[in-house]
């Protein structure tokens, strides 16, 4: 794999804002009728919450959950692109890890 290059502190401050103005619309693409436009509102979303600092990605649970959720946790399947469900369960896997990190430092 590629080895995460660190993040200087203004990085990491740039990255918590486009999170911020970024965060909602992607989630918003995450139900988009063309998968094209869910695969990279998923896969952008991913890359974002991967770099944040754990306090940013907790912070930003009461948004992401319930999309995630809505898109995986139902009894019938809502997201019909196999590609797309995988993505969204690494993404549900890696925010749970970042989380995790906040509790076990």
């Amino acid at each position: 794999g590629v080895a995460a290059v660190e993040l200087t502190a203004q990085q990491r401050a740039q990255l918590s804002d486009y999170l911020a103005t970024l965060l909602r619309p992607l989630l918003l693409r995450f139900a988009d009728p063309v998968e094209a436009c869910r695969d990279a509102a998923v896969r952008i979303a991913s890359r974002l919450l991967r770099r944040a600092e754990p306090y940013v990605v907790s912070g930003s649970l009461p948004l992401v959950l319930p999309v995630l959720v809505e898109r995986l946790g139902q009894e019938e399947v809502v997201e019909p692109s196999e590609e797309v469900r995988e993505r969204l369960a690494r993404l549900v896997s890696r925010v749970v890890r970042t989380c995790r990190a906040l509790l076990h430092p």
